[in-house]
């Protein structure tokens, strides 16, 4: 059964339509991450899941049972939904205990007993006493996350639950979740804007534009086959090249991919950063402009030495230890599974 669906669901804000038949399914035990800029409607759609939002058409179902419809409309409490905040929204002057135990409908050694399990869980044991302020802040998270699941809902709603949290803990935090999430097996909607976090996080993604899904499916299938140019280039830098399409490929001067069915004429060329590779020899030359290290990576600026259709300056990613001095020469050429070919753009 599905643990959480959506079909046809649309929404607006006066006469901004902010949801245009949002129609997406959620497997038991599966995360999926809800990725779009901010105003593509994700916030919403998570809103209407947890009830806090009344959709203007469309069906909401957790676990089988309608919760929103035409005529029809369950309340948040009684949806078999649970729902972590942006900002966490744990209670000052309740301890860890107080904070996990607010939502329970238990009372005595069984509430005392279904707290110790998901401290337990979390790996908070012997916190329980401790206030928030005294907590770190992957503490605060995960005693978020252990408030969210106490009532053991079939559906866990989290809206951008790191975005507070600095780098380093950031990724410490997140992959601890995700730990945490499989464990447990709760289906689980993840809304972000992060598209490094979206893939990493989720079993299948839902990339978002203007109220509507424009791809859903794995994070494989996401990076390197995007539906259209708009996933192409939402996850990260990417290069634009003006093509040629010939006989089923697209050419330019930098090589030639399979177009995949486009018809003969002019088409654009998009090839991620991590697609543009960096030779010592062969293939069309430039000139490295600026050469920058982002941790295990570094951003490549390329001056085409011969022109490229136009095309004045190229960014690649490559791995550190490849990473090229600035004013050297090097080659360039195409990796055919990060270079996708789309109708020109008008």
């Amino acid at each position: 059964m599905t643990a959480l669906s959506f079909h046809a669901v649309s929404h607006a804000f006066g006469r901004k339509q902010v949801l245009r038949d949002f129609t997406l399914s959620i497997e038991p035990g599966t995360i999926v991450a809800l990725l779009g800029a901010s105003g593509s409607g994700k916030t919403t759609a998570l809103r209407i899941a947890a009830g806090l939002e009344i959709p203007h058409g469309g069906e909401v179902r957790v676990s089988g049972k309608r919760v929103t419809a035409p005529g029809l409309f369950v309340a948040p409490e009684h949806r078999d939904v649970g729902l972590l905040f942006q900002d966490l929204a744990l209670f000052p002057h309740l301890d860890v205990e107080g904070n996990i135990a607010f939502g329970l409908r238990l009372s005595g050694t069984a509430r005392r007993n279904r707290v110790g399990e998901l401290l337990a869980l979390v790996g908070l044991e012997g916190m329980a006493k401790l206030y928030p302020h005294q907590l770190s802040g992957g503490q605060q998270q995960r005693v978020a996350l252990a408030r969210a699941l106490a009532p053991g809902p079939g559906v866990l709603l989290l809206d951008e639950p790191f975005s507070s949290l600095d780098v380093v803990l950031r990724q410490q935090v997140r992959s601890e979740m995700v730990g945490l999430l499989k464990a447990v097996g709760t289906a689980v909607l993840f809304v972000t804007h992060d598209p490094e976090e979206a893939l990493y996080v989720a079993d299948r993604v839902a990339v978002m534009a203007q109220g509507a899904i424009v791809q859903e499916d794995t994070p494989d299938n996401i990076w390197f086959r995007p539906a259209n140019r708009f996933v192409a280039e939402f996850f990260g830098d990417t290069n634009v090249i003006p093509a040629n399409v010939t006989a089923g490929r697209a050419l330019t001067s930098l090589g030639s991919v399979e177009a995949h069915g486009l018809p003969d004429g002019p088409a654009d060329m998009i090839v991620r950063a991590a697609g543009l590779r960096l030779g010592q020899a062969g293939g069309p030359q430039a000139v490295v402009r600026t050469s920058r290290i982002l941790g295990p990576s570094a951003q490549v600026e390329l001056v085409p030495r011969t022109a490229v259709d136009g095309v004045s300056c190229l960014v690649a990613r490559t791995p550190i230890s490849e990473k090229p001095e600035t004013g050297a020469t090097v080659s360039l050429s195409l990796d055919p599974r990060m270079t996708f070919v789309f109708p020109r753009a008008r």
